[in-house]
């Protein structure tokens, strides 16, 4: 797409506010983490992240890209998601051989969470991942853009459908919770199409019995951990940190291979609470006002878009997931202005 969309004599801009909100973020992390362990390869990380945003930015404002042509690249990695997690899912159900495209792609092994004792009387055998080392990552990945998207494209297509439908497919109880919420924000469109409908009146009907009993196992019969009490686990770190740490946050690039707090939590445990508790855990009071000021001021317009928004960010974000800037980079690429609104 780059080399098709690139025209001679191109002068390069940018989109001041947002270069300047993205330094003003960077700088704010990083300031807020000096006062405990900054470990420097977790900040050159955001960094790297921070640049691909930043260079988005420059791409749409000299015209290189157009906000249809990124769209339409958003969709396309959606799909790509998606289509790996089809291929992985069918071939574990009809061979029982599980495809790991996580340790395929990255750099070093990583356990891949696609197993459950809870699954063991359960209709399918597998939480797929996909690309992910575990489900929730893939469907915090690929479900906000895409309802982000449907929303701003005002109806129903086929990436959403399959957005949701893989999501609830991968059985991450945080996701199916999220998803469901997600979908008021499109209950007119929902209630006018008969198709969707009966689509999801079906998959209702057929897989609530399964779910009930999968969820009770995983949350409250810890089948495989105390999916509560580990969540519960930072609430007691926010009790004995301190005033001080929670106006301003115990950091946002801890070594995760250490205890982290005075508790000694784990990196999980510090995101599986949402992004708005791992953002009290970072930088505080002050990190969540800065975060409601950006909602305010940075948010597409429209009260359906800015209610999804605000249900997405119970997904686990963090400044290190990639999941995190793929989101911000759809908010950001559905606010800037199509060519005739320039």
């Amino acid at each position: 797409m780059f080399i098709s969309s690139f025209r001679e004599n191109i002068t390069f801009r940018i989109n001041i506010k947002s270069a300047i909100y993205l330094l003003f973020i960077l700088l704010f992390v990083y300031i807020v983490s000096l006062r405990h362990d900054l470990y420097y390869l977790y900040f050159i990380k955001m960094l790297a992240m921070v640049f691909y945003l930043w260079i988005i930015n420059i791409l749409l404002a000299s015209g290189i890209f157009s906000k249809e042509e990124v769209i339409k690249c958003i969709k396309l990695t959606i799909w790509i998601n998606v289509i790996a997690f089809l291929i992985q899912f069918s071939i574990f159900e009809l061979t029982g051989y599980f495809i790991d495209f996580n340790n395929y792609i990255r750099e070093e092994y990583a356990n891949t969470l696609s197993t459950s004792r809870a699954l063991e009387f359960f209709i399918i055998g597998l939480r797929t991942t996909g690309f992910y080392s575990e489900p929730s990552f893939y469907a915090m990945s690929i479900f906000p853009a895409s309802i982000i998207i449907a929303l701003y494209e005002r109806r129903i297509g086929k990436t959403f459908l399959l957005s949701i439908f893989t999501s609830m497919l991968s059985l991450s109880i945080a996701a199916i919770v999220i998803v469901l919420l997600s979908l008021l924000a499109y209950i007119k469109e929902i209630r006018k199409n008969k198709l969707v409908v009966f689509f999801l009146i079906v998959i209702l009907i057929v897989s609530l019995p399964y779910l009930y009993d999968f969820i009770m196992d995983r949350l409250f019969n810890h089948t495989d951990y105390d999916a509560v009490g580990s969540r519960e686990m930072i609430f007691a770190e926010f009790d004995v940190r301190g005033v001080y740490n929670n106006i301003l946050g115990s950091g946002y690039f801890n070594n995760e291979n250490k205890p982290i707090g005075v508790l000694g939590l784990s990196g999980a445990k510090i995101r599986d609470s949402s992004f708005y508790i791992y953002t009290f855990f970072s930088s505080g009071v002050l990190g969540c006002v800065i975060l409601a000021i950006s909602f305010i001021l940075f948010s597409p317009s429209g009260i359906r878009i800015k209610y999804a928004i605000l249900i997405l960010f119970l997904f686990k974000f963090g400044v290190l997931t990639s999941a995190l800037w793929f989101f911000l980079m759809t908010l950001f690429v559905i606010k800037y202005p199509a060519k005739n609104e320039v």
